[in-house]
């Protein structure tokens, strides 16, 4: 268990030739993802907490708990995924569109999450 751990926090290019590096570049770029989606699940939870907080909308909790996870939740995957189609076709690394394009909509869905937690904040501290 501790040569796979070390093994994943070396860099991955210095390794020698042999059949384990691609395993371990599919490692890492495993732990990548799911690193990427406790992120943004983390940050998600926050904005719709954030959201049923500072809503202004009428009715009850229920109510305003489904209009933020429909917002927050459904549009922020659809722009993620939506701007990947875009941030893919830059030239970053090798590789193929598909595995790009993952990755770039993970990003996407990350920085979009993020921005939403102070812009949140601030329309309910002015408004």
């Amino acid at each position: 268990m501790i040569y796979i751990r070390t093994t994943i926090l070396m860099n991955v290019e210095k390794l020698p030739d042999n059949e384990m590096k691609p395993l371990n570049i599919e490692i890492a770029a495993t732990m990548k993802r799911r690193r990427y989606g406790l992120f943004i699940a983390g940050l998600m939870l926050v904005n719709i907490i954030l959201f049923v907080l500072f809503s202004k909308e009428e009715g009850d909790i229920s109510h305003t708990l489904f209009i933020g996870l429909k917002i927050l939740v459904g549009g922020s995957l659809a722009a993620g995924f939506g701007l990947g189609l875009l941030t893919a076709l830059i030239p970053a690394r090798e590789g193929t569109y598909s595995e790009k394009y993952f990755s770039a909509s993970l990003l996407n869905i990350l920085i979009l999450q993020m921005l939403l937690v102070p812009v949140q904040i601030f329309f309910s501290v002015y408004e």
